[in-house]
Parts: structure tokens; C-alpha cells; sequence
């Protein structure tokens, strides 16, 4: 599972982006002042301080605009044992406008994000660093409120910021992201940067848009613009909804943020489309040696985010999630565990049977029996002799083939049905059985052999052909998958 930004990271867009800088308006803001070249914090905590005490100073309490910078303090006190607590309390108490002592303060209070964030890296850096902003970087951020302010008087008022996605927005992929501000009719993002908007900065602006209109919730429905504004450049980067393609919609929906797609009835498998993701669960001698193998596995492609016990808890783990139908992936894995002696062994000196677990530990059937149960070390590799297991790679071929048979069942019925009766044909629509006839004899192929291929009688096969009956729009895309037919020719959509 990723965050809204962990999820674009795994993303790789065309040049200029999805949705690109140059499709937007482009407004700019004069207040005839200039801001400083040198600060002395990091950019990504003036963006943090900007963007709390924004909240802050447009409605939003302290306590919630501050949020997880007081999730991070309690975090430290826990596992420092120190008064982290207290000290964020006394700093966000101090904070009342834009005068020098609140905006040190609020340098100060986003120090302790980082052991909400990434505890992880909190721990390893020893990060108890204090931020404390020099005259210039005091200046700037002041100067960059003020335009905050003046963007809202226009654009405004706020009636939401650091909002969530609650119910339905998030998927079984993207399950975590929150927005920066809601107005009347527009969803607003604030970047600090010296630069435009990236791609990846116009794709989270849109992925917030679409997961607040899948969450349901009623202010998501009224939204009739979104942007970006850039109180350091005084620039603001916006599009009118109507003007976003279908298209694009789309396909964040379906490839980036993976919506579940319509479930499969009885009719045809007996299975249902899922895009989960499970995690490995890799047990450790030490924490170290968890973190080395988190650090190190996490550069492999088939993980998508990787991550270390507790250290408060008794056990030592890591845990590498992974997409749960990539069977390449989990072998890539295995492979890579087994080769840097990570993977534990018994007393015997035998493999222990890991497991590979999903959320709601049920596991998806589309391996065609190979797993009776979660999957599990065993299915891979033989535990005793430390062998590829055979049965699951022989299984292999057949359920890559299943799969982009049920992606394009899928693809059908959320394009043509709409929530209608899956696995039909619309009634416009009509198969094509001269070309099936053709390409069977380009490929030297009888019809006995395609009947016994798809499990089916000669007399069906005939009538396809014949146009006396049409298959099921499974067994449509297992010829075209099988045979590689050309989905448009065989059925025919105009």
C-alpha cells in the first residue's frame, strides 16, 4: 500500500506530465516585493511551516494544523523517553500571527515531523535537531504567509484543509494522502518550490480531485476548479474540471490510484478482480539486520515500499509489500533473499515457511489451485532441499495467461456496461466469426483443436462461426488472448 506521493514515485509519466503545467492558467500575483536568495532550512521545512501556519491563520486550530508535528513529538517521547511532549506544547502555545517569535516557533515545531514521517530514518540520523531560521528565512516566510492570505481573500474563503479521502477515495493501492485546502469550488495544493509545478505536483492535484469525488463526500462535488499555488514565485497554476479529458480520468482511476474493477461473476471463473498488495514478512536475528535487509531490498523493482517493525516491540522484522499476482516479483524476491543468506533458516538448517500476507488473509485464487491457503514460502521453494518448487513455476504461464483474460473482461464491461449485466455482449455489438474462421486457417488450426483449447464442443465452435450464437465475452477474449486476435475485428463495436 502507498501514500498519494509514494504512489506517483512508482508513476512514470510522458514528458511534460499527465497533466501538464502548460494545459493550466497561469496567474501571477504582484506585491512588488522580493524575497530573500539564502535561507538556512531546508526548502521541505519552510514548505511545512508555510503550510501549517497557513492553516492556522485561515481557521483551523493550532492542534490541527500542527498535527503531525505533535504525532512526531509523542513518537520521540516514546522512544527517547524524553519530554518532546511537553516542549511542542510550550512552542505551538507561543505561535499567534506572523511576528518573528510565532514563526520561530513554528521552525521549530515542524523539527519534530520527521519521527511521524520516517521514524525509521529519525532513528538513524539521531535526528534531535532544532530548527531555528535565520533573519532572511524569518523574512521570507513571512513574506510568503502574507500571499497566502491575499490568495485566499481572492480565492477563498477555506473551508477545508488537510482533508481525507474517507470513504470510498482511497483504493487497496493508494490508502493513504490528504489535501492541502478546500474552497467553495476549488481544491488548492501549495508548493514552495523555486521552480514550476512538476508533473508529479500536477498528478497529485488531480489524484486528490478524483479520490474526493469517489469519497462521496458532498463539498467534493461542487469543485469546479483545482491548482496549484506558489506563494514563493506568487504564481498560481489552475484548470477548470470540465476541461480534464474523460480519458485522463480514467486512466488515474484504473492505473494509478486502481479503483477495483467490476467483479467477475459465476458466469465465467468464479473469481474476482483484485489489484491488493501483501507484504513479505522476513523475520531478523537484529534490528540491524532487518533494516539492512529493508534497505537493501527495497532498491528491487517488484517492491513497492518496504519497512521495519516497531523498534519498540519484541520482534524484529521487516516487512517488503509487494503486489500480490506478480509472480515474477515474488520469485525476483525469493531469489534475491536466498542468494544474500536473509532468508531464516530452522534448527534442522531448513528454510522456515515465511509467509506472504495480506490484510484480510485471504488470497487471491487467481493461481488456479497452486495456494490452498495465504502464500507462503513453501509454494516456492522446497522447503528441505532448497529447490524451485516446479508445480508453481509450471503454473506460471497459465495464470499470466488468466489474467489478461480477466483484464480484458474487465476493460469490457466497465467501458461498455456501466454496472449493466456483466460478461454480455451489448446488443450493438457483434461477433465477428468470418475473421475467427480466417485467422484459424492463417494459423492452421480445426476447429477440433480450438474447441479443445477452450474447453468447449465443436458444434459451438461451429455456430461462432456460422453467426448462429456468439460466445461469452470471457471466452471472446480468451480467443483473443489465446490466438492473438485483434479485440476490435473480432467484436465488432460499430
Amino acid at each position: 500500500m502507498a501514500t498519494v506521493t509514494q504512489r506517483i514515485e512508482q508513476i512514470s509519466q510522458p514528458i511534460g506530465g499527465l497533466l501538464s503545467v502548460s494545459s493550466m492558467e497561469t496567474i501571477i500575483f504582484d506585491d512588488s516585493k522580493s524575497l530573500h536568495n539564502s535561507e538556512n532550512i531546508h526548502p521541505g521545512s519552510v514548505g511545512m511551516v508555510v503550510d501549517y501556519m497557513t492553516r492556522f491563520l485561515t481557521g483551523t486550530t493550532i492542534e490541527t494544523a500542527f498535527e503531525l508535528s505533535l504525532k512526531g513529538a509523542k513518537n520521540k517521547a516514546s522512544i527517547r523517553n524524553d519530554n518532546s511532549v511537553n516542549q511542542i506544547n510550550t512552542l505551538l502555545n507561543a505561535i499567534t500571527g506572523i511576528d518573528d517569535v510565532s514563526i520561530i516557533n513554528a521552525c521549530k515545531a515542524v523539527s519534530y515531523d520527521v519521527w511521524y514521517r520516517n521514524a525509521f530514518n529519525a532513528i538513524k540520523n539521531n535526528s534531535d535537531l532544532i530548527i531555528i531560521p535565520d533573519k532572511n528565512t524569518i523574512s521570507n516566510i513571512r513574506t510568503m504567509l502574507e500571499r497566502c492570505i491575499t490568495f485566499f481573500s481572492q480565492y477563498g474563503p477555506v473551508i477545508d484543509s488537510g482533508f481525507t479521502f474517507e470513504s470510498n477515495g482511497y483504493s487497496s493501492i493508494v490508502d493513504k494522502g490528504d489535501g492541502d485546502y478546500l474552497t467553495k469550488d476549488g481544491l488548492w495544493d501549495f508548493k514552495v518550490s523555486k521552480s514550476e509545478p512538476k508533473p508529479k505536483d500536477t498528478l497529485q492535484i488531480l489524484m486528490y480531485y478524483i479520490m474526493g469525488k469517489h469519497s462521496g463526500k458532498d463539498e467534493f462535488s461542487k469543485i469546479k476548479q483545482i491548482g496549484i499555488f506558489n506563494p514563493r514565485l506568487n504564481k498560481a497554476y489552475t484548470i477548470n474540471t470540465s476541461k480534464l479529458s474523460i480519458d485522463l480520468i480514467n486512466l488515474v482511476e484504473k492505473d494509478i490510484i486502481c479503483y477495483d474493477l467490476p467483479e467477475m461473476e459465476s458466469w465465467e471463473y468464479g473469481l474476482e478482480r483484485s489489484w491488493r498488495i501483501g507484504k513479505w514478512i522476513i523475520p531478523a536475528k537484529t534490528y540491524d539486520l532487518a533494516k539492512e535487509i529493508c534497505e537493501k531490498a527495497s532498491r528491487l523493482k517488484c517492491i513497492i515500499h518496504a519497512d521495519v517493525s516497531n523498534p519498540l516491540n519484541k520482534k524484529k522484522e521487516c516487512y517488503l509489500y509487494m503486489y500480490e499476482d506478480d509472480i515474477d516479483g515474488h520469485v525476483t524476491l525469493i531469489n534475491y533473499l536466498n542468494e544474500n543468506n536473509y532468508l531464516p533458516l530452522n534448527k534442522e538448517g531448513n528454510y522456515k515457511d515465511i509467509a506472504f500476507k495480506l490484510n484480510d488473509s485471504e488470497f487471491w485464487p487467481y493461481y488456479e489451485g497452486v495456494f490452498d491457503k495465504p502464500l507462503h514460502l513453501s509454494h516456492i521453494v522446497d522447503l528441505d532441499k532448497g529447490t524451485w518448487n516446479e508445480t508453481f513455476l509450471r503454473k506460471k504461464e497459465g495464470f499470466l495467461i488468466r489474467r489478461t483474460i480477466e483484464e480484458k473482461i474487465a476493460r469490457y464491461d466497465k467501458t461498455y456496461h456501466y454496472g449493466g449485466e456483466l460478461g454480455a455482449f451489448r446488443k450493438e455489438h457483434r461477433f465477428n466469426g468470418e475473421y475467427l474462421r480466417e485467422q484459424l486457417s492463417e494459423k492452421g488450426m480445426t476447429i477440433t483443436n480450438l474447441a479443445d483449447m477452450l474447453g468447449v464442443k465443436e458444434g459451438t465452435v461451429q455456430n461462432w462461426i456460422k453467426g448462429k450464437s456468439r460466445p461469452l465475452i470471457g471466452k471472446a477474449m480468451e480467443l483473443c488472448v489465446r490466438l492473438n486476435l485483434e479485440e476490435d475485428r473480432l467484436i465488432l463495436k460499430h
